[in-house]
């Protein structure tokens, strides 16, 4: 388990990395006994914790047996907050039970990860400066505090209802591209056979392939999407209007956490495969905070006082 904290230093928000964790028992009540463990080990104040975020699994976010649950009955003041990268997933997802929407996301991922696979655009992403502009910008977006998060949800929101109201207009537009696109193959939309009687398939009685398609496929993708994120979304508003002042270090996602694991791919090679906990951490700090300045010749002190079988002598 990868241990994190957000906090606030000389007015500004920081997330970092503080340690691995490993696990032994992975019920709720173990895993949050393990964090509390940690936290005191680290020499953190539990008065000082305000939020927690996990993801969605079920021993984390358990309304009843969950981490966050057996945290917050220790510290009360503990709110605990879904990571919004994952509420933003599951909104697609749950907005994906349309089938023809969630065969061309299907279809969308299969394409991406035949091309991701490629030997020869693995060798030039390692080269595509505009790519790791692109991933620096988004790298920022992840350091948003939660009222940000839930600003971007609102205008979302109010997006997709303006497209809702002018849904004629905007889908409009979509089908005549589809359309170009289709000519150039010398193919056209084409409407699927309507049934009187059959649960798989929408049977809306309409005129036109256009119509056809807004109705069952374009308008029902909106209409779910939008109560998505109002469902998904709404406890962080709450939680904004119950504490404001404090809001700036509660957790939005799991993001920091998720890319310490990326650290392993570096550090845990063939030649440290066999190496122990504290000095895998260990190496994974300097990884992760490898922005921070070192003094030698405090580290130098720091090992000379250690006791040594043989004299540390310069």
């Amino acid at each position: 388990m990868s241990l994190c904290v957000r906090y606030i230093e000389d007015c500004s928000i920081k997330e970092d990395f503080l340690t691995f964790i490993p696990i032994y028992d992975a019920s709720g009540k173990g895993l949050a006994r393990t964090i509390m463990i940690e936290i005191d080990k680290l020499g953190l104040k539990k008065e000082n914790l305000v939020g927690q975020g996990y993801d969605g699994a079920s021993s984390m976010s358990g309304i009843f047996n969950g981490v966050q649950k057996n945290i917050y009955d220790i510290t009360p003041h503990a709110l605990y907050v879904h990571c919004a990268a994952h509420s933003l997933n599951l909104a697609i997802s749950k907005s994906c039970n349309i089938p023809e929407i969630r065969n061309c996301i299907g279809s969308i991922s299969t394409i991406t990860s035949f091309f991701r696979k490629s030997p020869i655009r693995e060798l030039e992403q390692h080269h595509n400066l505009e790519t790791s502009k692109l991933a620096f910008q988004l790298s920022k977006t992840i350091t948003s505090n939660l009222s940000e998060c839930c600003q971007y949800v609102n205008n979302c929101v109010k997006v997709i209802n303006s497209i809702y109201e002018n849904s004629e207009g905007e889908f409009h537009k979509l089908f005549l591209d589809v359309e170009n696109v289709l000519s150039l193959v010398d193919e056209t939309v084409k409407m699927p056979r309507l049934i009187r009687q059959s649960t798989y398939r929408n049977n809306i009685p309409v005129d036109s392939s256009e119509q056809y398609y807004r109705r069952s496929i374009f308008l029902p993708f909106l209409d779910y999407f939008k109560s998505q994120l109002i469902e998904r979304f709404i406890k962080h508003n709450y939680i904004i209007s119950y504490l404001y002042l404090q809001v700036a270090t509660l957790p939005v996602s799991t993001s920091s956490a998720e890319r310490s694991f990326s650290t392993l791919r570096r550090l845990k090679t063939y030649l440290r495969n066999s190496c122990s906990e504290d000095r895998l951490t260990g190496l994974a700090l300097l990884s992760v905070h490898r922005g921070i300045q070192i003094d030698i010749e405090e580290i130098i002190n720091t090992f000379s006082r250690m006791p040594r079988k043989v004299d540390f002598v310069l």
